[in-house]
């Protein structure tokens, strides 16, 4: 089990508010099933991993690429379009958006100087407390307070 954490500044909001986060269409990521976001050396909240889809929004439309074979729902999709008119930044095209449910707080603290600088993964079985049948509520409590 796998945390892929992502910075998330300007952006948090609208992040935590849909439960959607977008990275570049380019960009490719390991094997993750839950998405930390990540601020001010901290992970304040994640997610268990639903989909990830690269879609451009056209006239106000969403068409998903078709390299993606993902079906979204209504929900999905609204999730993703508000998502794109809320932002600070131009995601309306070339863009991937991971779809995460269950967005759960924490305070998940990086333990060393710095800021993190892209991208990290966190593996779960580092954490003995840690079990592959607790909820994401039951992992961000035992995350919560210590330090990766």
């Amino acid at each position: 089990m796998n945390i892929l954490t992502l910075a998330c500044s300007k952006s948090l909001k609208e992040n935590l508010a849909y439960g959607v986060y977008y990275d570049p269409i380019e960009r490719n990521h390991k094997p993750f099933q839950y998405l930390g976001f990540y601020n001010k050396q901290t992970i304040v909240a994640i997610g268990q991993l639903t989909k990830i889809v690269a879609a451009d929004l056209i006239s106000g439309r969403l068409s998903i690429r078709p390299e993606y074979e993902e079906t979204l729902t209504q929900a999905e999709e609204n999730r993703i379009i508000n998502t794109i008119k809320v932002s600070n930044y131009d995601i309306a095209k070339n863009h991937k958006f991971i779809l995460v449910k269950n967005v759960t707080t924490t305070n998940f603290v990086k333990g060393t100087r710095g800021p993190m600088r892209w991208k990290k993964y966190i593996s779960l079985s580092d954490y003995q407390n840690i079990l592959s049948t607790d909820s994401i509520a039951d992992i961000a409590l035992k995350l919560n307070g210590h330090s990766w």
